[in-house]
């Protein structure tokens, strides 16, 4: 019998309307090929995690692993059932599958997932340097990115009230990251998708793929006078990548190659 993780059923919410990417606007999305708006691949993330914590508890917070595809895009208001199974229980730990699915279209997106027995290597915050943002951002290229050895850093107060705001924007309703002062996984996502855009100007773009690895954060936390708070600086060094989105155009169905940030797991 199939050792089988907690269903989760959850609305989803178009996070990023409004924003600069047209791939979330309804009018942008349909010139493009689209039914609608697509929910941020962040988002899908955010609901993919929600079965994780609620089955691993903060065991996975802490060093838990995840390699994320998204294969077809979930849209604004579609009901998104996310289930998992445990795949492999051993002395090194456990191994698991997690996938979101709507009733138009089925998996939409799925997870590898791994709960390593032993702790991660600590980061090393040296590793990770700041750089003023741009004064202009420039269009993304892959030359451009392949020239920048450090990207402009984008600070974030991550207090209770920003993770209470961040938790309502996604509809999670685990107490941890309210009560614990939790941080949750996508947020680090999101601060990725964050510190790219406001070094570059983007065109329309598809998130595709990420990966979490608990051994290598990609965002540093440091922690202000308040106990209740902590700012997140989040840059790109030379680490392998952790975010794939691809470019979207009208002119061809193809799919080019990825433009990646390094900002976050």
């Amino acid at each position: 019998m199939a050792d089988l993780l907690p269903e989760y059923r959850v609305k989803a919410r178009n996070t990023s309307a409004g924003g600069e990417n047209p791939m979330h606007d309804d009018a942008g999305a349909r010139a493009r090929g689209f039914p609608g708006a697509l929910v941020p691949g962040v988002t899908v993330y955010a609901y993919l995690t929600h079965t994780l914590v609620e089955a691993f508890g903060t065991a996975w917070l802490d060093r838990g692993t995840a390699t994320v595809k998204f294969v077809k895009p979930v849209l604004d208001h579609e009901e998104v059932l996310v289930t998992g199974e445990i795949t492999e229980r051993n002395a090194r730990g456990i191994a698991a599958t997690v996938k979101a699915t709507t009733a138009r279209v089925g998996d939409c997106a799925v997870a590898t997932v791994t709960l390593p027995a032993g702790l991660p290597t600590p980061v090393n915050v040296a590793q990770y340097p700041e750089k003023p943002l741009p004064t202009e951002r420039v269009p993304v290229s892959r030359a451009h990115l392949s020239s920048v050895d450090v990207l402009g850093t984008p600070v974030t107060l991550y207090d209770l009230d920003q993770a209470g705001s961040y938790v309502d924007d996604i509809g999670d309703p685990l107490p941890i990251y309210r009560v614990d002062g939790r941080v949750h996984p996508a947020f680090y996502l999101n601060q990725a998708n964050r510190a790219l855009s406001r070094n570059v100007k983007l065109g329309p773009w598809v998130h595709v793929a990420s990966a979490r690895a608990a051994a290598s954060d990609r965002c540093t936390r440091r922690k202000t006078a308040s106990t209740s708070s902590s700012t997140w600086c989040c840059s790109r060094a030379r680490s392998p990548p952790r975010t794939s989105c691809t470019p979207r155009s009208t002119s061809s169905r193809r799919r080019p190659p990825d433009v990646r940030s390094r900002g976050s797991r």
